[in-house]
């Protein structure tokens, strides 16, 4: 792995390893707020569904 690592900084620079640390930080920080959003959306829709559906 580190001539590989050796090999694409000679030819590219940081550049990969950059974007590949971006996308990982992305993916984890959606994946937070997925888990953060998610709880509160199905309890604010419960109610409003659970009055629409008494009328």
């Amino acid at each position: 792995t580190a001539a590989v690592v050796a090999l694409v900084t000679g030819r590219y620079g940081m550049i990969p390893f950059l974007l590949l640390y971006a996308a990982a930080f992305g993916m984890v920080a959606g994946m937070g707020l997925a888990q953060t959003f998610a709880p509160r959306r199905s309890s604010l829709l419960r109610p409003a569904l659970r009055g629409l559906l008494d009328r």
